[in-house]
Formats: C-alpha cells, structure tokens, sequence
C-alpha cells in the first residue's frame, strides 16, 4: 500500500519514524485538542479512508493548526465538491504548509490544475476564467520548446512561434520578462548568422 511505502521511505531516508494513522489515532488527537494539552500527531493515512469518516468535519471545528501536510496522489483532490476534495480543503486550511505530489496535475482539462492550485493559495486562483486567459500562453511555449528539440526547426522558427505570445494580454507579459527577451535575442543573433551562412553558400 502507498501508506507503507510513505512509511518505510521516510524513515529509511529521512529517519523519521511515522506511524500508519487508524480511527483511534484520529479519535485520540481531537480528545487531546479538546483538552489543549494535544501532542503532535506524526503519521501517514489514506485519503480514501479519510474521506469517508468525520475527520475534515473535526478539522474545521477543532482549529487545529498543522505544521506540514503533504498529499501525495493529489490529483484525485481535481474534483471540486466531492469527499475527497473536501478532505483537501479541510487539510489546506488546517497547515502552515501544503505539499501536493502528483504526476498527472492536468487530466482532461486546465480546470483539474486549478483546482488544485485553488488548494494551495486560494485568495490567488479564485477567478477560473482569468485563470484560463493566464494559460493561454502555454501552448505557445510549448510549441516553441517542442522546436527547440526539432533539428529541422530554424532559430527563425523558434523566434516567430514565441513572438506569437505578443497576441494575447499575458502572453505580451512573458515577452516583456528578462529571460524571454535575452532568448529572443538569441534567435535573432542565430537567424542572421544562419541567413549569412546561407548566402555565402550560394
């Protein structure tokens, strides 16, 4: 299970002994919150445990404060309304600090990545269709990376694809960057060398 994996790698690697969290380990820790004499709790759970029981209801009515959350498989939080996203916004709210690992952040579209973004600064990713205008220049970057690895692709190439950022309001912000304009600059200085290498082979 992911849970002893988590388990056994942080103490092999870190030397952090964490144990396997169950219901009356969870019980015990809000009794102790009850009291204000509450220890830290130092484990590992599973979210599709975890979302199936009280444990994001006690969260936000306890106000227990965490130092560090970390979730891994966070993309199965994409879902905003349902158990397991509740859980992640119960978690969010409840630590000084938030980790989410996943390798899939995009499922089938950009509202998955929001979402999870959501999580982790909320008063930042409020606004889902600014956040779709703020994408907009990705795919041109990724295009202009995806000539970079073409041997047929001309520095010109390259250069008019980026250049292309310049139709959209964000996309003329990444031009305006430091290192967007030194990359420019570049491919500019590689485009008239390659031009004067075409005419003197002629």
């Amino acid at each position: 299970a992911l849970t002893v994996k988590w388990q056994t790698e942080m103490e092999l690697r870190f030397a952090r002994k964490l144990r396997l969290l169950g219901r009356s380990d969870w019980d015990g820790f809000f009794e102790s919150v009850e009291k204000g004499d509450h220890a830290p709790i130092l484990g590992v759970d599973s979210i599709e445990r975890l979302r199936m029981t009280d444990v994001p209801a006690k969260l936000i009515e306890s106000g227990v404060r965490f130092d560090l959350v970390i979730i891994d498989e966070a993309h199965k939080l994409r879902n905003a309304g349902n158990r397991t996203h509740t859980l992640g916004t119960a978690l969010a709210d409840a630590t000084d600090a938030l980790v989410l690992l996943t390798a899939t952040p995009v499922n089938l579209r950009n509202r998955d990545l929001y979402t999870l973004l959501g999580l982790l600064d909320e008063g930042r990713f409020n606004d889902p269709a600014l956040f779709e205008l703020e994408s907009i220049p990705n795919a041109c970057i990724n295009r202009a990376a995806a000539l970079l690895l073409d041997p047929d692709a001309t520095p010109m190439s390259i250069r008019d694809m980026l250049l292309t950022l310049s139709e959209s309001d964000f996309g003329a912000t990444v031009l305006d960057r430091p290192d967007a304009r030194q990359l420019l600059s570049l491919l500019n200085t590689e485009s008239r060398l390659t031009a004067a290498q075409t005419g003197l082979a002629r």
